[in-house]
């Protein structure tokens, strides 16, 4: 068991090596998707220094980021999450100590702040309506609610386990800091809303004030 992770959830085994059928990830099936609502999101970039660039064309629409509508907040901080297990699949990379520094970690999450899974559309865990992956009666109320359960364990288990500091930013217009976020973040000073580029610009330099004050802090 990971954390405060239920055992009986796979998924959320941040540090578990697949070796079984109901321990690996499948692969979207299109045949069962239907009349579904229906994307592939972006491929994870493993953590690494990026040049200007590189972040630049990740994020651009043209190299398959694009917005779809539904928002699983949980599915992006659980990636965070296994991106930074010193246990996992990637603790080569997650090392203690860096040329006698310790490591300090950092997740920013930007989101437009909305837990909204639906139930019919084809994600990560199928349509919910039918497959009840989730829940037991394929109500969208009840994923919202369980995913936010979900994502409040994850980003438990990173500040706690994993030992790093999340900072949550809700971002767009008339997107609201919802609980869900300022929950997640460690603390309130580690969450913005961030209504237009002007206010986003304003949150990642405050947030570069404050990873540089941590850093000299410790």
């Amino acid at each position: 068991m990971t954390g405060n992770m239920p055992t009986g959830a796979n998924d959320l085994q941040v540090a578990l090596a697949p070796t079984s059928t109901d321990t690996r990830w499948t692969v979207s099936d299109p045949s069962k998707v239907g009349t579904s609502q229906y994307a592939c999101p972006r491929a994870i970039s493993e953590l690494q220094q990026m040049p200007a660039t590189d972040f630049n064309n990740y994020f651009t629409a043209s190299n398959g980021f694009l917005a779809n509508g539904g928002t699983y907040l949980d599915l992006g901080m659980l990636w965070a999450a296994r991106l930074l297990a010193s246990d996992g699949l990637w603790q080569s990379e997650n090392v203690v100590r860096y040329h006698d520094y310790t490591v300090a970690r950092y997740v920013i999450f930007m989101t437009d702040g909305e837990m909204e899974t639906g139930n019919s559309g084809y994600t990560a865990y199928a349509q919910e309506s039918t497959w009840k992956r989730v829940t037991t009666n394929g109500s969208p109320t009840t994923n919202d609610d369980n995913h936010s359960r979900r994502l409040s364990m994850i980003c438990d288990y990173i500040k706690n386990s994993a030992q790093a500091k999340i900072f949550a930013i809700s971002f767009s217009a008339g997107s609201t800091l919802t609980s869900d976020l300022s929950n997640c973040a460690s603390g309130s000073n580690y969450a913005y809303r961030a209504a237009d580029e002007t206010g986003l610009q304003r949150a990642f330099h405050d947030i570069g004030v404050a990873i540089g004050s941590l850093r000299l802090s410790q």
